[in-house]
């Protein structure tokens, strides 16, 4: 390429290891550049110039070579002790921000593959002179940082808007939900039709197959359950629907845990087939309101301590700092424990999706 040459990262910057330690550092002022992504603060300072901040140690350690950050600071700043500070020898040959730029975005080809060590893998400030790169002009380096922090700032700006997208459609189908729930969405075709099918026969058949079960000993029979009144609504509904209590129609039950917890009689550091479930695996393993896998499993004996859920059955959140309410269905079979409810024994599918955004909706009340 015209105008770039290739240089040793010796012949361009000076070199300068950290002399604050991070365990005794005092908090003060200045930035502490550390080997973390977030700075920490200290009372004196080290360097008062811009510069490129390399750890000198793996970010994961046990005999795995791996560099989290390579970070970019300027002004007044502390450098912990296990990291070197690059500066330019000539601001007119070397642009800072384009030598952070060119390691950060490389150096997992340019920076790892020099770290050294069995059990403490480290990088030497030896090796990392002897780097090697290519050299633009000053004034081109200069623009390829200005082109890059516009990808930068129009990627940030893309994900904020395809955030606030996904949220506009989520607002959109919990609020159609709502209007279904309340009777408005098929007003229009109800006063159409001649004649409308009631909802008491629907529910008679979801009580009749809850009957089936209980007579069958695979479900307990449910304590009596509260009316619901009119009056207890804040909207008025269809003359042909009916209100019912969830628990009247379904089996609604808690999970349970083994105890002690920990026990190895009962849980299990490796798969097997009894997924153990909780609150923790609705955000890694929930996808599109359906749960596909657990974190923890449970010995066959662990099984027995816990309460059983089948593919389809919904769990609910019913304890927890910012998880009570929080639903999803599951599609494994697994043991849920004393932190989820689970809604059993749905055989109809339009009437489980029903179920399942209604609960959404009810989600989005209180969060």
């Amino acid at each position: 390429m015209s105008g770039v040459r290739t240089v040793l990262l010796k012949d361009i910057c000076n070199f300068e290891k950290g002399t604050t330690g991070l365990m005794k550092a005092i908090p003060g002022e200045y930035p502490l550049v550390t080997t973390g992504k977030e700075r920490r603060s200290c009372e004196s300072y080290q360097f008062d110039t811009q510069a490129v901040c390399i750890p000198l140690v793996s970010s994961t350690g046990h005999g795995h070579a791996s560099l989290n950050n390579v970070h970019y600071q300027e002004g007044k700043f502390a450098l912990g002790t296990i990291l070197v500070a690059l500066t330019a020898k000539n601001n007119e040959e070397v642009d800072v921000h384009f030598l952070n730029l060119y390691l950060s975005q490389l150096k997992d080809v340019v920076l790892v593959p020099l770290m050294k060590g069995a059990a403490n893998v480290s990088l030497s400030i030896t090796a990392i002179k002897g780097i090697s790169i290519p050299l633009p002009s000053i004034t081109r380096q200069i623009e390829i940082v200005d082109i890059f922090k516009r990808v930068v700032q129009e990627e940030r700006e893309l994900k904020k808007e395809l955030d606030n997208q996904k949220k506009l459609i989520e607002d959109l189908r919990l609020k159609t939900f709502l209007e279904a729930i309340e009777g408005n969405l098929t007003k229009e075709w109800r006063n159409k039709q001649s004649e409308n099918v009631s909802a008491s026969q629907f529910l008679a058949k979801i009580q009749s197959e809850k009957e089936t079960l209980i007579s069958d000993n695979k479900i307990k029979k449910p304590k009596p359950v509260h009316p619901i009144e009119l009056e207890d609504l804040t909207f008025d509904i269809p003359s042909n629907w009916e209100l019912c209590r969830l628990g009247s129609l379904y089996e609604v039950t808690r999970g349970s845990s083994p105890r002690p917890k920990g026990d190895p009689m009962y849980w299990v550091n490796e798969r097997t087939s009894y997924h153990w479930i909780t609150i923790a695996d609705f955000t890694p393993y929930g996808s599109k309101g359906v749960l596909n896998d657990s974190k923890g499993f449970l010995t066959e004996l662990g099984s027995t301590k816990s309460r059983h859920v089948s593919k389809g059955d919904i769990l609910i959140a019913c304890s927890g700092v910012g998880s009570v309410g929080r639903c999803i269905k599951s599609g494994i079979e697994g043991y849920i424990y004393d932190g989820l409810l689970a809604i059993r024994n749905i055989s109809n599918h339009f009437m489980r999706e029903y179920l399942y955004y209604f609960l959404k909706y009810k989600e989005s009340q209180i969060y």
